[in-house]
């Protein structure tokens, strides 16, 4: 927690600090994320819902945004804040659920492991987004977005993690089963997530473009290339 801390509070700080001194005229795009909302009192999420971190990780993001939003008003930086959902695709580390899923159905099919995939919570719902829009979509909040604000980068649709696995099994080269892990489980999870981009979309043009079968294929022929 504390090096989270540090990392994602304090060093937003330091960098917004150093941008708004030394290059006033700078956009310094501020990379946030949904998990500052925590459990949705409505759905979708758009930018008003309230703050309700449940994790440290959350809790460090929701500072840092706080402080970004601190620093547009007192200071007059030039700073747009972007808060991003679950978003994956080739490369992505597997700590995170999409990416884990795939590599464990690529060293299956080399007979690396036995044909048995690992979950925790797979009845859970995020809104899942290829990483080439979201990154799309910082590049416009860039160049469009308006100072001070904050947008979502989001599809607007919630998809549960069984449905995801199911896809991403469905385009295994041999049968796998599921196995739940109890190490796997969150001690705290939210139930059901997906925020609205109504309002990036209205200041910037951006609308998702790829479609959620695109991130399965590419994190498959990720996985499938690594040796």
């Amino acid at each position: 927690p504390g090096n989270t801390m540090l990392v994602n509070v304090q060093g937003t700080i330091n960098l917004l600090e150093c941008t708004r001194v030394l290059h006033p005229g700078a956009r310094f795009i501020f990379i946030g994320s949904a998990a500052v909302y925590g459990a949705p009192r409505t759905l979708p999420v758009t930018e008003d819902h309230p703050f309700a971190p449940r994790e440290p990780y959350a809790i460090s993001k929701a500072a840092a945004d706080q402080y970004c939003d601190f620093a547009a008003r007192a200071h007059k930086a030039n700073v747009v804040r972007m808060r991003p959902f679950n978003h994956s695709g080739a490369g992505q580390s597997d700590q995170f659920v999409l990416s884990n899923f795939a590599r464990q159905i690529a060293r299956i099919e080399r007979g690396e492991i036995p044909p048995v995939l690992h979950v925790g919570n797979i009845d859970a719902a995020r809104d899942f987004l290829h990483v080439d829009d979201v990154v799309r979509a910082y590049e416009l909040a860039a160049l469009k977005g308006t100072t001070g604000e904050a947008y979502n980068v989001s599809s607007g649709a919630g998809r549960t993690i069984r449905d995801a696995l199911a896809a991403l099994l469905a385009r295994a080269k041999t049968p796998i089963a599921i196995e739940q892990d109890a190490s796997r489980m969150r001690p705290v999870d939210i139930p059901e997530i997906a925020g609205s981009y109504a309002k990036l979309r209205s200041h910037t043009g951006w609308q998702p473009e790829l479609p959620f079968e695109r991130i399965l294929e590419d994190l498959l022929a990720y996985w499938r290339a690594q040796s």
